[in-house]
């Protein structure tokens, strides 16, 4: 297991981190659209894979 500071990695995030903030940003804009259609999302995370590595945070 491997808990990171999160502020010393490259842009002081993970990419799991900056992929569901982006995720996120996309749902909220979407949710404000007045014609909205059906759509998918896939979004993929990386975590927890060799090495376990995550926010210390949550050690």
């Amino acid at each position: 297991i491997c808990p990171v500071d999160v502020s010393a990695m490259p842009l002081g995030t993970l990419p799991d981190i900056e992929n569901v903030q982006a995720a996120n940003v996309f749902l909220n804009d979407y949710a404000k659209e007045i014609n909205r259609k059906p759509f998918f999302l896939a979004l993929g995370l990386q975590k927890p894979h060799i090495p376990l590595k995550y926010p210390q945070q949550y050690l």
